[in-house]
């Protein structure tokens, strides 16, 4: 099976990335194809609306862990549910990823491929 990887990004804030993600994803699922959506937003809107707020629990490990060297998380441990049959969310929790973004930061070469290499695992 080959999958289909999209990203949807603009550093500027309030251009409607969230909202054509999840439109995206909702045109897929209805098309009958299986969807993985990663919420990197340290907002974690798009968890929100994917996911239910309520759906989350506390201490909810997240995108942040799968990043991040001080966790031994893998990106099949922190997929979640999301609203509709066929979608599945990898959840932005807390303010999680702001934290990770200064590991980021200063972790130095190799760094930008931590997310391909964990998505590996699912598509």
């Amino acid at each position: 099976m080959t999958a289909l990887v999209l990203a949807v990004c603009n550093q500027k804030g309030g251009v409607g990335k969230t909202t054509t993600t999840f439109h995206l994803a909702r045109a897929a699922i209805t098309d009958g194809l299986r969807v993985l959506v990663v919420d990197a937003d340290p907002q974690g809107d798009l968890t929100s609306v994917t996911v239910g707020e309520d759906s989350l629990i506390e201490g909810q490990v997240g995108l942040a862990d799968v990043l991040s060297d001080r966790s031994d998380e893998h990106i099949r441990d922190v997929i979640v549910p999301g609203i509709w049959p066929g979608l599945d969310v990898v959840p932005t929790t807390g303010d999680a990823l702001e934290g990770v973004n200064n590991e980021l930061v200063i972790a130095g070469a190799g760094r930008e491929q931590r997310l391909h290499t964990a998505l590996a695992d699912v598509i």
